[in-house]
């Protein structure tokens, strides 16, 4: 796949038009944050020989799975970095397929009678032995994984055998930037607006299990649910859409549920005449959506259900397992914002709220993906979590000497969150 046709027609829908029935923003404050935050995305695209380095590493570690196995196996890279709206130190997120195994393994298949590249250890020791370093294999992971360095090219990545959902969701969310041409760089800013505010981070080894927040993953299904429900995409994955499209299925093994077989259609956007919004009302009216308009309590996010999950959908309460429910597309019973806790959920309408106001108050794009300080456009919110061993439920969010300053104290009156 050509890279450059993934970042193209920048000037055209989706940019620079806007619609005053979608946006409060002044014309003149939309066009100006359209501009910047088209501006802010371009200007940090991966150079031409970042572009080259990734595909430098692909190709070491497909030489050096397919040296010692079978012609069956391949690599492939999917996620942000094919769909573009990485940056230039993104991490390379591979898939080793197996030709034989198309729609994943069946129910009959024992992992111990599995080709070598579906072993991790197998797969770290081939890595060590091609020169990448600080090679690591995640055998505990819902989906297996290794994580390493290359060293020649300096670049991180991960790789799984198999998962081939990767690749269904790779090209859902390209169909979907292809319908609105500025999802990509809504999608970049988010992200990174995200990352200052520790609200762009779903490791447990890093941000502490009560500190868990989203992935980026679960930041692209809320922004395009988002635009859904505004009206601005179609949901290809609705039934009338996959009439016509031939059955695609991939088998997973949960540990939990068991198999499931996963639906992974996606149909055209044929007939479908959106609404149209600027990317700079996008961005601001998806600030003010999560901080204000969105009923966590009652409303799931679905972009399979066209942005909200029906009220009488049978799978709601299997998914219901936070303050907010993000359904994952193609695991349907997977709530995708599951593992937030409810301070995490409230810091998040809370600096969306502030980043709304900032926004429609005339601040660019570049001040607000600045870390912030007291002395900008509200106090810092920080949090840390004091354990106990004296209680029973969940923590109390609780202020301390500034309104968005945090600390955690136990609560023996509710089994949920309070702020």
């Amino acid at each position: 796949m050509d890279y450059d046709d993934l970042i193209q027609g920048f000037s055209s829908f989706g940019l620079n038009s806007t619609n005053a029935g979608l946006s409060d923003l002044p014309p003149s404050a939309s066009t100006a944050l359209s501009n910047g935050v088209t501006s802010y995305y371009q200007s940090r695209r991966p150079s031409t020989s970042v572009i080259e380095a990734r595909q430098a590493t692909i190709e070491r570690v497909s030489r050096a799975i397919r040296n010692r196995s079978s012609r069956a196996f391949s690599v492939m890279c999917v996620g942000s970095t094919i769909v573009g709206h990485d940056s230039a130190t993104s991490d390379l997120d591979l898939i080793i397929l197996d030709s034989a195994r198309p729609t994943g393994l069946s129910s009959s298949e024992s992992i111990y009678g599995l080709p070598d590249p579906y072993n991790m250890v197998w797969v770290a020791g081939i890595l060590r032995e091609a020169g990448f370093t600080n090679v690591e294999a995640v055998t505990s992971a819902a989906v297996p994984i290794v994580k390493f360095h290359d060293p020649r090219s300096g670049l991180d990545s991960d790789v799984n055998c198999n998962s081939r959902l990767g690749i269904s969701v790779t090209t859902l969310f390209e169909r979907y930037c292809s319908l609105y041409t500025g999802l990509r760089a809504m999608i970049f800013v988010i992200k990174k607006w995200a990352g200052l505010y520790d609200l762009n981070n779903p490791s447990i080894s890093s941000a502490g299990r009560y500190n868990v927040s989203f992935s980026s993953y679960c930041l692209v299904l809320m922004i395009i649910s988002y635009l859904q429900i505004k009206g601005v995409l179609p949901n290809l994955q609705s039934s009338d859409r996959l009439a016509s499209v031939p059955s695609s299925v991939f088998n997973i093994r949960d540990k939990f549920k068991g198999w499931i077989r996963c639906d992974t259609r996606i149909g055209s956007a044929r007939g479908f005449r959106g609404e149209e919004l600027s990317v700079g009302d996008a961005v601001y009216g998806w600030f003010r959506y999560f901080a204000h308009e969105h009923r966590y309590s009652t409303q799931y996010l679905s972009i399979r259900h066209g942005g909200l999950l029906p009220s009488g959908h049978f799978q709601r309460s299997d998914l219901k397992s936070s303050e907010l429910t993000v359904q994952d597309p193609f695991i349907v019973s997977k709530n995708v914002s599951g593992s937030c806790r409810s301070h995490v959920i409230q810091k998040f309408r809370e600096e969306c709220g502030r980043a709304a106001t900032a926004l429609k108050d005339g601040t660019s794009i570049e001040k607000l993906l600045e870390r912030r300080t007291s002395s900008q456009y509200g106090s810092a919110s920080t949090s840390r979590y004091i354990p106990s061993s004296s209680y029973t439920s969940a923590p109390r969010y609780t202020s301390t000497s500034s309104p968005y300053r945090s600390r955690y104290i136990p609560s023996t009156s509710s089994g949920m969150f309070r702020f």
